[in-house]
């Protein structure tokens, strides 16, 4: 039987890797593929930039295959998924709360003890996001010549929804951008 191929993929962190381990599991074929999820989030690192994030990213993969001893041939493919944490909502919806210890997500604001910092990530994120085309949920280019899929996600992670609820939401996106995906490769 030939060797498992890899789907690298690459969420913000530990509660986008419990929303959708599970679902990539159930998406892609366990006989063909191993799924690997790790932490990265690249988006909001000190220092990032749209030209930085690509370089970190790739610096992920060459770090994970070092460390395996591997090479691209043993890649199907890299996702990293992207939660847009209202990237594109108004300034004026981030709302300065002094007893907010980490951002709270409402349906149109968001509650933080640090304004200008989630200010500052929405752009990061955005221009991130917005050097690709804005007709698809997702971005299709090469790392170390590995195919790599860019889907980005709008989840409230620290609303009251049922991570349920969450996860059949996160499933349909991926599930549909993956299709539309496969179609295109």
């Amino acid at each position: 039987m030939a060797r498992r191929k890899i789907v690298f993929v690459i969420v913000e962190g530990p509660s986008d890797d419990e929303a959708l381990g599970v679902l990539l599991n159930q998406i892609y074929d366990k006989n063909t593929v191993y799924i690997h999820i790790t932490h990265g989030d690249v988006t909001t690192k000190k220092g990032a930039n749209s030209s930085t994030i690509l370089v970190r990213l790739g610096e992920i993969v060459k770090t994970y295959m070092h460390s395996y001893h591997l090479n691209k041939l043993h890649f199907q493919e890299i996702i990293h998924i992207v939660d847009m944490d209202g990237a594109y909502i108004p300034d004026e919806a981030i709302v300065k709360d002094e007893t907010a210890s980490k951002p709270s997500y409402l349906l149109t604001e968001i509650h933080t003890a640090n304004v200008q910092g989630i200010i500052n990530r929405n752009a990061i994120k955005r221009s991130w996001i917005n050097r690709f085309p804005q007709h698809q949920d997702f971005a299709i280019f090469r790392i170390r010549r590995i195919t790599c899929l860019v889907i980005w996600i709008m989840c409230c992670m620290e609303s009251s929804t049922p991570l349920m609820k969450k996860k059949k939401s996160i499933h349909c996106a991926l599930q549909g951008s993956i299709v539309q995906i496969s179609q295109l490769l």
